[in-house]
């Protein structure tokens, strides 16, 4: 308001001064045509009418008393609201109202905690106990099974070359968790003489390959698996000792799709196909790409896994004997 009274009929340049002047120039040549008559009556009621907003805005502000105190309290309820609005994401005051409604709601339902409490925590105790029971139950189960397939295990390892291996299954009692009250370890030894440890520890990389072997060979025997895959499980053996695993692979297959992956020309002879991976980095970027292969394609291969790239005659005629 000050500004707009300012502006209106201030001590310098203010509109009403300059409209006096233009309003006497043309007073000058009001008698020269009607026209310029009707111009300056204009301009006069023009005059008339802004002197009078002039004199009402200069009152309406001598009639503001600016109170700093209360100016600073609306600030401060105003920074306290749009913080408000910023913490809970919303832009209306009705909305601030509504969350407020809701907390209210939510605080009316803590006034019963403590008998909440009691019965949540009967409930836990309750569902501990038989959680616990349901924890011995399973442990039984397991313990009584260890022989079963530590004994499985280590047939198993004897027919894969490792007739001196030693497997013990270690049962350590823990608190109640989601996987039961045991902690289960597998100690191993390869070597007669030698204490079984654990796996870690004590087995070597063809050791664990053929370890991990027979233990998916025997859970594939009990369980419903539709497919299993091997990647590599074949790493760190080779001889009469791939020959077998790839016969209890064979065997395997009667009642699961087994896919292998296999570096082993006496593993990959054994599947009823095979696939070839490769890259392929015939265009700007490199692929991996598979395919079936036919059946002199799978010589060729079996001979290259035997021989290397350039493969032999022998290498050639061993191929064809492992394809049958």
């Amino acid at each position: 308001l000050m500004q707009s009274a300012q502006g209106l009929n201030g001590e310098t340049f203010s509109l009403l001064t300059q409209l006096h002047d233009v309003k006497a120039l043309i007073q000058k040549i009001k008698t020269y045509s009607p026209e310029y008559a009707q111009l300056f009556e204009r301009i006069d009621s023009a005059h008339v009418e802004l002197t009078d907003i002039s004199t009402e805005i200069e009152s309406l502000n001598e009639a503001i008393e600016f109170d700093a105190e209360r100016s600073n309290e609306v600030n401060i309820r105003l920074d306290t609201l749009n913080s408000l609005f910023r913490k809970h994401n919303v832009s209306t005051v009705a909305e601030l109202l509504q969350i407020q409604d809701d907390l209210e709601q939510q605080l009316s339902g803590f006034e019963n905690t403590e008998d909440e409490l009691l019965k949540l925590e009967k409930e836990r105790d309750t569902l501990y106990t038989k959680a616990l029971r349901s924890g011995q139950a399973l442990s039984k189960k397991r313990v009584a099974v260890f022989k079963t397939i530590s004994s499985a295990i280590v047939k198993s390892l004897s027919d894969l070359g490792m007739p001196d291996a030693v497997l013990e299954i270690d049962r350590k009692e823990i608190p109640l968790s989601s996987k039961g009250i045991d902690e289960v370890n597998f100690l191993f030894s390869a070597n007669k003489g030698r204490k079984p440890e654990l796996l870690r520890n004590s087995a070597s990389g063809g050791e664990f390959s053929r370890l991990m072997f027979s233990l998916k060979h025997l859970v594939a025997g009990k369980t419903a698996l539709p497919t299993i895959i091997f990647d590599e499980i074949d790493t760190g053996i080779s001889g009469e000792v791939a020959i077998m695993m790839g016969e209890m692979m064979k065997k395997m297959s009667a009642n699961h799709q087994i896919i292998t992956i296999t570096h082993l020309p006496q593993i990959a002879a054994k599947g009823d196909q095979h696939f070839f991976v490769y890259k392929d980095s015939s265009s700007t970027k490199t692929f991996s790409s598979i395919r079936v292969l036919g059946v002199e394609e799978r010589v060729l291969e079996l001979a290259k896994m035997i021989g290397g790239d350039k493969p032999s005659d022998s290498a050639f005629q061993s191929a064809r004997e492992m394809v049958g």
